[in-house]
């Protein structure tokens, strides 16, 4: 990120004109999880040290704190977050901005806005992460025999972390790996995005307790994960082009107050994750307990919308529920790869 403030590195028109879908979905990520409060995001992956660019780099995310315990130190402010994360306009206009190059994307977001602090929030956000999402946007490309969703490929590990992935089989008398979904709220994947799966069993960001053991939580079927994604009318960007407009509608304004009266529609995640198969792994009842988080790596990453019940005032939306085994879809996808290639 510092080679990033002084215009070195990542380009960040051509990342947003080359993976839209990706941008926007490291945004919606980070909008949701700000708009709830997530502490885990705000405490460790917040833009607390982004400040503006010259003449302006006395104005930034962070302020001092005035308590004697912490007198000196730099705590996030939240408020000032929150209200600039409203002014991120959709990801049709950061197209529009960007077809003209970095300069012009930056003098935009800060005119457009009146804000010193969009653009360089933008770019910590995307310079952050250190995940790389693909999108699979044909049919050849994508899973079949799941609902509507948006597929990305996660590309995320080292090839050290890939080669020590590969030696701990090897290492196990060739145990081999084994397929399972995972599923986590959308306010949660900004903080796995840069950190990979973590064991939270016992500590103070542990959601769902550790009744099965201590360890990450996995399943043999997409309907048991299914139920962690919490999915929520809330849990989205209400700019974001994955929301469903047949329902509850996008707003392309840039109005600041219209947006912030807007829901949007509801996503939810699943991840389709690969693990060690370590001799010392119990069988799933109905989870897989991974112990260690070097034995679990996500490979690819699906996005869907929740649905309205319309049933009266309160609402419980969901996505279309499916129950299908990690091992069989992932087989069939292979299958498909392979007869594209022998037709080649």
């Amino acid at each position: 990120y510092g080679y990033s403030e002084l215009e070195i590195g990542l380009d960040i028109a051509s990342a947003i004109k080359d993976r839209p879908e990706t941008i926007d979905l490291l945004i919606t990520f980070f909008y949701v999880a700000v708009k709830k409060g997530n502490e885990n995001v705000l405490r460790y992956h917040s833009p607390k040290h982004v400040h503006a660019d010259p003449p302006s780099e006395h104005v930034s995310f962070g302020r001092r704190s005035s308590s004697n315990s912490g007198s000196g130190l730099v705590r996030l402010d939240v408020e000032k977050l929150r209200e600039e994360i409203t002014k991120i306009p959709s990801i049709e206009t950061l197209l529009m901005y960007a077809k003209k190059g970095n300069a012009m994307l930056k003098k935009a977001l800060t005119r457009n806005a009146k804000s010193n602090l969009l653009w360089p929030l933008l770019r910590w956000l995307i310079v952050s992460d250190r995940s790389y999402l693909i999108p699979l946007r044909t049919r050849e490309q994508q899973f079949d025999g799941l609902p509507s969703c948006f597929q990305f490929k996660f590309v995320s590990y080292s090839p050290e972390r890939e080669h020590m992935f590969s030696q701990l089989s090897t290492n196990n008398d060739n145990c081999g790996t084994l397929w399972a979904w995972h599923g986590s709220p959308i306010e949660c994947w900004h903080s796995i995005l840069r950190t990979g799966l973590k064991n939270m069993s016992g500590r103070s960001h542990m959601r769902n307790g550790a009744a099965f053991g201590s360890g990450i939580y996995l399943a043999k079927n997409s309907g048991t994960s299914y139920w962690y994604s919490d999915a929520s009318r809330s849990d989205t960007w209400p700019l974001s082009m994955f929301n469903r407009s047949d329902y509850y509608g996008r707003t392309l304004s840039n109005n600041i107050a219209a947006n912030a009266k807007k829901t949007g529609h509801g996503l939810y995640c699943l991840a389709l994750c690969e693990i060690l198969n370590h001799p010392k792994l119990k069988p799933p009842e109905p989870f897989y307990v991974v112990p260690t988080e070097q034995w679990v790596m996500i490979r690819y990453l699906f996005v869907f919308n929740t649905v309205d019940n319309k049933f009266g005032g309160n609402w419980h939306g969901k996505g279309k529920y499916f129950n299908i085994e990690a091992k069989k879809l992932m087989e069939n996808y292979r299958k498909k790869q392979n007869a594209q290639r022998a037709q080649k």
